[in-house]
């Protein structure tokens, strides 16, 4: 058992560091936010800081199951039934997860400090 989750680990750091950040962007995965806009349209006005980290959360392991696996997250955190999938680290499945946690990731940076606090 200790081997099989050592050898996923290593396994997983291999096929990551071969990730080419210039991927072709696809469409947004589902499971990413929208945030309310102020009337500049710049900035947000409301965005609560947990919905955002679970929803990171839940773009990384529904698109990571061997992981979710590994860290022994329930269907509710994930957002799906994930026990039966196994990942997909197809080019377009990778343009697809790194476009959902950049836009995730672009919208917390954005977040004000005092937005974090409330």
């Amino acid at each position: 058992m200790k081997k099989t989750i050592l050898y996923t680990g290593i396994i997983s750091a291999l096929l990551l560091t071969g990730c080419d950040n210039d991927v072709a962007k696809t469409t947004a995965n589902k499971n990413t936010a929208t945030v309310a806009v102020n009337k500049t349209g710049n900035q947000p006005s409301t965005t609560n800081l947990n919905e955002l980290y679970q929803q990171a959360t839940q773009a990384l392991f529904s698109q990571r199951q061997l992981s979710a696996s590994v860290y022994g997250l329930t269907d509710a955190e994930v957002g799906l039934h994930y026990a039966n999938k196994m990942e997909d680290y197809s080019p377009a499945n990778e343009a697809k997860l790194r476009q959902a946690i950049r836009k995730i990731n672009k919208q917390i940076s954005q977040t004000s400090p005092t937005d974090a606090q409330a």
